[in-house]
């Protein structure tokens, strides 16, 4: 799990990099937006990894007996924290990326429109449901492949030569 908080705040970056540099102008509410809930996600999916987690390595550290409610009320503190909290912040991540998406021009409208839908759907969802949990990681997947074949249709003109990359750096 640390390793994909640590993943989902680098796409957090490098969407900002890409949304900032396709964009002539750029609604600062949105792009605060998108950082602060991508932050507070990824802060409850590390605080729910460890609430998950805290049984078994007090087993594995702590020479002592465990109590059988607290091992039963850490698990289900971990799934609320993600079920609840978790989800309502990526929700606001979905709806700040898809605005910024459409404004700038990078998401075609059926990106747009399943944004949306996923924003609604991880906003108004009352499930306890591991299911849930896995729309938000499916969006982010389909959002990036989207953005890898858009990479790819760059064309090779617009690219940076090694040349030039050498001067942005120096400069």
């Amino acid at each position: 799990m640390p390793f994909a908080g640590i993943a989902f705040v680098w796409f957090i970056v490098s969407l900002r990099t890409w949304i900032s540099a396709s964009s002539p102008r750029q609604n600062v509410l949105f792009s605060n937006l998108q950082l602060v809930s991508g932050v507070i996600f990824t802060a409850l999916f590390f605080a729910s990894a460890a609430a998950t987690s805290i049984t078994a390595a007090s087993v594995q550290y702590a020479d002592s007996t465990i109590d059988p409610i607290v091992a039963r009320q850490f698990p289900q503190y971990g799934s609320v924290l993600v079920l609840v909290f978790a989800v309502r912040m990526a929700a606001l991540f979905v709806f700040a990326t898809t605005n910024m998406g459409r404004v700038s021009g990078i998401m075609p409208k059926w990106l747009i429109y399943l944004g949306y839908a996923v924003g609604v759907f991880l906003l108004l969802s009352v499930s306890f449901t591991s299911l849930l949990v896995n729309v938000f990681p499916m969006w982010v997947l389909v959002l990036c492949a989207y953005l890898i074949y858009r990479a790819r249709q760059v064309p090779v003109d617009l690219t940076l030569t090694e040349r030039e990359r050498g001067r942005s750096l120096a400069g």
